[in-house]
């Protein structure tokens, strides 16, 4: 299946009436990920640290900035309500996800990421070109 294109020409006028994240780069907005969206990109299933959910499954970081247009960036920052957590470019693996939680919002998880740095309800994924 292609990876739809997240981009300012794919986008509606107004950020979508459902819940969704909106996905900047340098400050310019470069799209909004809807669960839909996300749910069409590729999956992968992770072990996860912690006892109430040892796998989580979701679409790769890297597959949503791609689809987003970012193809290289020095750190991003992904913000939710209840906190936040910045990660370099060095950092980022393919087991870093955004998954659908049973509330139908979006939470950042990571094999390696310690749960301690995981973002429920992710609203922003600001990144620095």
């Amino acid at each position: 299946t292609p990876t739809p294109k997240l981009g300012p020409s794919s986008l509606p006028s107004e950020r979508p009436a459902d819940y969704a994240i909106e996905i900047r780069a340098d400050g310019a907005v470069r799209g909004y990920l809807t669960v839909a969206a996300l749910d069409v990109l590729p999956q992968v299933t992770i072990d996860t640290p912690t006892a109430g959910m040892p796998q989580q499954t979701g679409g790769t970081v890297r597959a949503v900035l791609d689809a987003a247009g970012v193809r290289a960036f020095t750190s991003m920052v992904i913000s939710g309500p209840n906190g936040a957590t910045t990660v370099g470019a060095a950092d980022l693996t393919d087991t870093d996800i955004l998954g659908v939680s049973k509330r139908q919002t979006i939470r950042f998880s990571g094999e390696h990421v310690d749960k301690d740095s995981w973002v429920q309800d992710v609203t922003t994924i600001e990144v620095t070109l």
